[in-house]
């Protein structure tokens, strides 16, 4: 699944009626990161709007649709946000972003949304980025392969999500999608998030698990025990987090269970 109607116009590096590189940006600011094996890492977040899923956890609906003003933050962690219109020039995201990283960061999260809807603006941002040193660290649905595979050599870190249908709105299994994906994602440091939702369907766990076999053994997988927002209403209990560890663990070696850290911190 390729879509191209999701974003307005942004999905191209030469948005229509545009004479420059732009995107469409929901905010940029300094945070640590809080989820998977780099968690407690402090990183600059670039988060693009719209996505071509909906997931019921969602806990950024801000980022889905439309294209309100970007919020972005000028001293890092200071929370001195202004707003800027949408669409974002190449040299203002590059701009902002680079402010940020006077301070030592070790990465730059490229966030959601779906980031890789954005891939042509991503071809030109990320050569920007990585010339001030700055590595690369790619958040995902893991759905759009052919897009990732115009960006894999730019990035040093995949993180991508592993979606079990029961938290789609649609039901749609991504399994397939997800294989191809971490096929391509292999040729870099690459690890697997799963949010666990409450009465998680153990069938469809063992399905993610048996996806990230099929492709590589050795690719860390994480279970994220969702945090309530919305219409969830609870977090898995501890039973529900054992039985979906030990479905994961009986198929593959390295596999951690890690909450969402910034949260806990009140962090974004």
């Amino acid at each position: 699944m390729e879509p191209s109607t999701l974003l307005p116009q942004s999905s191209d590096p030469l948005p229509a009626g545009s004479r420059e590189p732009a995107a469409h940006i929901v905010n940029i600011f300094s945070s640590i990161q809080g989820e998977g094996p780099h968690v407690g890492r402090r990183h600059i977040f670039v988060r693009f709007f719209a996505c071509n899923l909906r997931c019921t956890y969602c806990d950024t609906p801000e980022s889905l649709s439309g294209s309100p003003p970007a919020l972005l933050e000028h001293t890092p962690g200071a929370g001195d946000f202004t707003w800027r219109d949408n669409p974002l020039s190449l040299e203002d995201v590059a701009g902002v972003a680079l402010n940020l990283a006077t301070e030592p960061h070790d990465a730059v999260s490229l966030t959601g949304g779906e980031p890789l809807l954005q891939v042509g603006f991503l071809c030109l941002l990320i050569p920007r980025l990585r010339e001030a040193g700055l590595r690369i660290y790619l958040e995902t649905n893991g759905t759009l392969p052919g897009r990732l595979a115009r960006v894999i050599s730019l990035v040093d870190t995949v993180a991508m999500d592993l979606k079990l249908p029961q938290t789609l709105q649609d039901g749609r299994d991504w399994s397939a999608d997800h294989a191809e994906f971490l096929r391509i994602a292999l040729a870099r440091e690459v690890f697997c998030k799963m949010v666990l939702p409450p009465s998680p369907d153990l069938t469809q766990v063992r399905r993610m698990a048996e996806t990230v076999g099929s492709v590589s053994r050795d690719i860390p997988f994480i279970i994220q025990p969702v945090t309530p927002f919305g219409a969830i209403e609870r977090p898995p209990s501890a039973g529900e987090i054992w039985d979906a560890y030990g479905t994961v663990r009986a198929i593959l070696p390295d596999v951690r269970v890690i909450p969402q850290a910034h949260r806990m911190m009140n962090l974004r």
